[in-house]
């Protein structure tokens, strides 16, 4: 795998965490805009969680694949092609999720 690639998968991962931070600032936001608790709104739920642990796991992933690149000038792209997909999956369902949930309380009002 070229150069190219290895920097592909960064600006990847790069627009993953920012995407995980831009949710989770606008769950924040969110929150206050309904006017929950002040407590509540500091609290972090399931779905926040999820995003951290992604976008930390992915760092680490890219970290590690950048060192298998620099010491064996080669790296397993089925398992780099797996990673990515399961996280866009996991994304995918926490964003069904979250739209699902958000459908249900507009229906209710």
């Amino acid at each position: 795998m070229d150069m190219t690639a290895v920097l592909s998968v960064i600006l990847f991962t790069a627009g993953l965490v920012t995407g995980a931070a831009v949710m989770l600032c606008h769950c924040r936001n969110e929150r206050r805009r309904v006017g929950r608790a002040k407590a509540a709104s500091k609290r972090l739920n399931k779905m926040d969680i999820i995003l951290i642990i992604v976008a930390v796991t992915s760092i680490v992933f890219v970290a590690v694949m950048i060192w298998l690149y620099d010491r064996h000038q080669n790296i397993p792209e089925t398992l780099i092609i797996s990673w990515f997909t399961a996280v866009a999956g996991e994304m995918s369902i926490c964003g069904w999720i979250k739209s699902a949930k958000e459908k249900n309380r507009l229906e209710e009002k």
